[in-house]
């Protein structure tokens, strides 16, 4: 019944449930709580957030990595980059360790406002804390590299994915061919196309659209044409 108030934005009966399940005995846990700090945290009502994180603490009830989650992905989508660091501070001091999802939260904020040497960093932090990148990860920085026009990175990073033995998936694959279409670099973005077939994908809608509209840029209608 939480989450269902949740879901349909109706926090303060979402409340209101909790308090009865306390009046009847009932213990909310931890999935209870999470339920109404993720709206909340959708809300962007981030102060209000905490509050109930350490309400549900002063109620016998451990924040999860999923709470501490969710809170470093409603403050990183509001850029309040600072408080997700404190989080991740946080955490490390009270025995909780960050996995690949909290990580990905940050990286994914960082990336999505520019600020990718900062995601650089959190990258190489998890590394050395024990927590390895996934392709998700790699994906996060190299299409955040090509949308600030820093393709040198991107491709760096996927150099760095290939050596670590971490498969390129098509949204990789998509994501360099946007990059290198945008700076006119069409042989390289044509030599990927072949790797993604090569790796067992097929080519989507978004890979033939970025190859067409970077051909009708240059003028090339024929190769419009037999893309």
């Amino acid at each position: 019944m939480v989450k269902g108030y949740c879901q349909i934005g109706d926090i303060n009966k979402a409340i209101m449930i909790i308090e009865q399940m306390e009046s009847l005995g009932l213990k909310p846990n931890c999935i209870t709580f999470n339920s109404l700090i993720d709206k909340i945290c959708e809300m962007q009502k981030m102060n209000e957030a905490e509050e109930w994180v350490k309400k549900m603490a002063e109620k016998g009830v451990a924040p999860s990595v999923v709470t501490y989650n969710t809170l470093i992905n409603g403050f990183g989508k509001l850029c309040t980059f600072d408080r997700c660091f404190q989080i991740l501070e946080e955490m490390k001091e009270i025995g909780v360790k960050p996995n690949v999802v909290i990580y990905g939260s940050l990286i994914n904020c960082l990336c999505k406002d520019g600020r990718i040497l900062e995601a650089e960093i959190v990258v190489r932090d998890m590394i050395g804390r024990g927590v390895l990148p996934n392709a998700q990860i790699y994906n996060m920085l190299i299409d955040g590299s090509c949308a600030v026009g820093k393709l040198k990175d991107a491709l760096r990073f996927f150099d760095e994915m290939l050596r670590s033995e971490i498969g390129a998936t098509l949204v990789t694959y998509n994501a360099l061919i946007n990059g290198l279409c945008k700076k006119g670099r069409l042989m390289e973005a044509e030599n990927l196309l072949l790797q993604i077939t090569s790796s067992g994908y097929s080519p989507d809608a978004i890979t033939y659209n970025s190859l067409i509209s970077d051909y009708a840029n240059a003028g090339n209608v024929p190769k419009c044409l037999e893309t």
